[in-house]
């Protein structure tokens, strides 16, 4: 007779899996885009007179963050060619509409990579870890042979965007091939048709991406029967980021429209404090150019006004962030600020928070930094080192408006 209490006790036994990286994206996708759970937020939407209004919305990060990396393959398209002058962004509100977006300029030359047997487009639009910007010199001690100030960096974005699609459309024309060349993707980046690639006489290079999020995926099913007003502000509102942080010369369009009243710091700043912008230097200010003239640093500053709310935006190479950026820039005007009030009798010890100095003001800040780095692919959080040339020589009248906010 067998003793039941002696036979060896039957272990689970652990699954183990071993995924592709599309497969690890879609079964993680926190790792790729940042959170997955619909979360409230609020967003500005502004009128085409350079008024704003904030609004409430209950959106997913991942599925803004997807947009916005689209939108930021566009911006970066400038950095590597100055003669891109226009971004134009859809974001459509009925069912099944994709969003798109489409910029001029360089375009990717249509031939195949070598050594893949596949073109040269579909490599850097649906396989992972190709890019043009893994050549660079980073901070963090990363080598190469050039400091680039485009905001990807991982070879990851766009894939993510095709993968988190129904449907994802490459649509690209090079007059200097005189050829033009599409491409579409299915079911998250399962599916790959066959390219299609035909003569084009247009003498402009033009390169437009469209797709369909999935989401399902995303957790936003209720999107699938089209967009609320809301939800569609929510993704509007990354045109306007767009806006704000392209170059004079760069246009960026929003549903057939130019964003033209929303091009700098000060009019967000008037918008959303709800102020008119006067002339004149009524609200502290400031930029810094490259040697060659590029934007590096943009910044303005209001005291917030009695009964309306603060707000601190900043963006480092067109990506909207906390981290380094805002640290930095809160320190600087809090030591203004600072020394202001120190030097009022009984007041030599004073120290002010600049947490407490950024709940009475209203800020934008833009920055173009090399080689940017942040603490994950959402590009949330800032990390990199921030160079004291950004700060600008304040100027008397800067200052003053700074200490204003006091």
């Amino acid at each position: 007779m067998t003793d039941d209490a002696s036979a060896p006790v039957e272990k689970k036994q652990r699954t183990y899996k071993w995924l592709t990286q599309t497969q690890h994206a879609l079964e993680r996708p926190s790792m790729i885009i940042g959170s997955t759970v619909p979360t409230e937020q609020t967003f500005w939407t502004f009128d085409g007179e350079g008024g704003a209004r904030q609004i409430t919305a209950t959106v997913v990060p991942g599925a803004l963050k997807l947009v916005d990396e689209a939108i930021a393959n566009a911006l970066d398209n400038w950095h590597r060619d100055p003669t891109t002058t226009y971004i134009k962004i859809v974001v459509p509100r009925e069912a099944g509409g994709m969003f798109s977006v489409t910029n001029n300029g360089e375009t990717i030359a249509i031939r195949e990579m070598e050594a893949t047997g596949l073109h040269l487009a579909t490599v850097l639009f649906s396989r992972w870890n190709a890019g043009s910007n893994f050549d660079v010199e980073h901070e963090d001690g990363s080598r190469g042979k050039e400091i680039k100030t485009v905001v990807g960096q991982n070879g990851y974005g766009i894939k993510a965007v095709n993968v988190f699609s129904r449907k994802f459309t490459l649509h690209t024309r090079n007059p200097e091939q005189s050829r033009r060349f599409e491409q579409t993707w299915h079911d998250n980046m399962g599916k790959e048709d066959t390219p299609v690639i035909s003569k084009c006489a247009h003498k402009t290079p033009e390169t437009t991406v469209s797709f369909l999020l999935d989401w399902p995926k995303l957790n936003m099913a209720e999107c699938e029967a089209g967009l609320t007003d809301e939800v569609a502000i929510a993704f509007e509102s990354l045109a306007y980021q767009a806006s704000l942080c392209a170059p004079s010369p760069l246009h960026v369009f929003l549903n057939g429209r130019e964003l033209k009243k929303m091009k700098t710091p000060s009019h967000f700043v008037a918008a959303m404090g709800g102020m008119k912008p006067p002339p004149g230097l009524a609200f502290a200010t400031d930029s810094v150019y490259s040697a060659d003239g590029k934007p590096m640093f943009s910044i303005c500053v209001a005291a917030r006004e009695p009964g309306k709310v603060a707000v601190f935006e900043a963006f480092v190479n067109g990506s909207r962030c906390e981290g380094t950026l805002v640290n930095f820039v809160l320190n600087r005007m809090r030591d203004i600020v600072q020394a202001k009030l120190r030097a009022k009798k009984d007041h030599a010890d004073l120290t002010i928070k600049a947490a407490n100095l950024r709940a009475e003001m209203v800020c934008v800040v833009t920055a173009t930094l090399d080689t940017p780095l942040f603490d994950s692919q959402s590009k949330t959080n800032c990390v990199s080192t921030i160079p004291k040339a950004l700060w600008p020589a304040v100027s008397a009248a800067f200052k003053k408006n700074i200490e204003g906010c006091a």
